[in-house]
């Protein structure tokens, strides 16, 4: 290979790449990841790392996607970190995948920080931090804009609140889900609210809840509404929460 710029080393893996010819263009993106650009040597280090994944080449893959977010070039560093801990938790790696995501929220790229700290917020609860999860859930929800993204951060949050038996912050978690009116997360959140109250005492109003889900004919929440309010009638009495958000 004729010696090019990064440039256009760079331009030459993506024509390569679109012609087929995959290694051929690995190689000019090594190529280009040497030179001195460090934003296209991140692009071209991601685009390896891809490429790398793709044939099952993962420890080299990895290799490609740490030097990629070892650059600190915001998005395109940041979507070399996620990527980085996808493939770390795929290959049973947790704690990697824990400090890639971490690396990742450290860049304070504002459009990745939400599926960073939602990410790292399920790994750590994986691990047992669950500090670390409390503290990523709520990072997600609050810098998220988008949903289902926000309402995924807040339904991990509340699970967790109600897994640690924290019933008022489990509560409080599942009525914003609810009241956001994601189309498939928000009956889900409903459902979990209406377990809250049955947990905390309140059959009533976990009964009017739960009535309210089976009347909305839902195919997911409704049948599980109807057999919580069967429960209900049955008389079943107050149980432990954490029975109830499994």
């Amino acid at each position: 290979m004729n010696q090019r710029s990064p440039h256009e080393y760079f331009l030459l893996g993506e024509t390569l790449y679109e012609r087929g010819q995959f290694q051929e263009a690995a190689t000019a993106w090594r190529a280009a990841m040497v030179g001195g650009d460090p934003i296209i040597a991140a692009n071209a280090a991601v685009n390896v790392g891809s490429m790398l994944k793709r044939t099952g080449v993962l420890d080299e893959a990895e290799g490609a996607y740490a030097i990629a977010l070892d650059h600190k070039m915001e998005d395109t560093s940041a979507r070399a970190g996620i990527a980085l801990a996808e493939l770390r938790a795929e290959r049973g790696d947790l704690q990697g995948a824990a400090e890639a995501y971490r690396a990742v929220l450290s860049l304070k790229d504002l459009p990745h920080i939400p599926q960073a700290a939602l990410n790292l917020g399920v790994t750590a609860q994986q691990l047992g931090d669950l500090e670390e999860a409390l503290e990523c859930f709520r990072l997600a929800a609050e810098v998220s804009d988008t949903e289902p993204g926000r309402s995924l951060a807040m339904l991990n949050l509340g699970l967790l609140m109600a897994e640690l038996n924290s019933l008022p912050q489990a509560r409080d978690a599942f009525q914003a889900v609810t009241d956001w009116g994601d189309e498939d997360l928000s009956p889900k959140a409903k459902l979990n609210l209406g377990l809250v109250h049955f947990a905390m005492g309140d059959t009533k109003r976990a009964r009017m809840i739960w009535s309210e889900l089976v009347e909305s004919g839902h195919p997911v929440v409704a049948p599980q509404a109807r057999h919580n309010v069967a429960l209900l009638d049955e008389g079943v009495e107050k149980k432990d929460g954490g029975e109830w958000f499994c």
